[in-house]
This record gives C-alpha cells, sequence and structure tokens, in this order.
C-alpha cells in the first residue's frame, strides 16, 4: 500500500484519496482539494473583495491580483524573489487596478509578460 503526505493538512494517506493529473497524483488530498475549490468559489462571488496592485522591487515588476498571498507564492515558484514586496495600494473594482497597473507600465515597470 502506497501512502502520500498530503501537502494541505500534512496526513499520510493512501495514494487513492488523491486526486490525480495526468496520471500523477496530485498533491493535495480530496478532502481538502474540495475545501479549497469551495473557498475559492466563494471568494471568487464575493462582492466586498478588493484588489491589490503589488510591487516586487528586487524586479522592478508591477502586478496585481485579490489574493496576495497566493500570488506571491506563485512567484516564488518561478523563482522570483518576493521579500520586501509592497502593496501599492487596494481598489474595489479590478478595473481601477489594471488602470493603475498599465500606468506604472508605461513608466517602465516590468509587467505579466517578464520573464
Amino acid at each position: 500500500m502506497k501512502t502520500k503526505v498530503c501537502r494541505v493538512c500534512s496526513k499520510e494517506k493512501e495514494i487513492k484519496d488523491f486526486g490525480t493529473r495526468y496520471g500523477v497524483p496530485t498533491n493535495r488530498c480530496k478532502p481538502c482539494k474540495y475545501k479549497m475549490n469551495n473557498a475559492w468559489r466563494k471568494q471568487k462571488n464575493d462582492k466586498n473583495r478588493q484588489y491589490y496592485v503589488y510591487y516586487l522591487p528586487e524586479h522592478h515588476y508591477i502586478g496585481f491580483t485579490y489574493n496576495i498571498k497566493e500570488r506571491m507564492y506563485e512567484h516564488k515558484n518561478k523563482g522570483k524573489i518576493i521579500e520586501g514586496y509592497e502593496i501599492m495600494g487596494p481598489y474595489k473594482h479590478p478595473a481601477a487596478a489594471l488602470m493603475v497597473e498599465a500606468a506604472f507600465h508605461l513608466h517602465g515597470y516590468y509587467g505579466c509578460n517578464y520573464k
């Protein structure tokens, strides 16, 4: 019997308790994945959600997101240095955050196409 540790709940479970992606077991067990998906759906439909424009000084990078913790995790996994990041401002509407981000891009800051 093969087992694996869930990256979310840190419990050791059988392989059958994990979903698969392209035939390979995922890092999250099925109950944790279900909880995370429900939380994501709830957050996606939240009318009071705020959007944040953020800055990564080491890379001269500007971006915007509504989930800053998850976005920093993604940047870190791509090899970017996230220490010292700054939140430039919270915005109620995504269009407002996008316009602020675009204004920074016009002034020479890198954005989503930066490798």
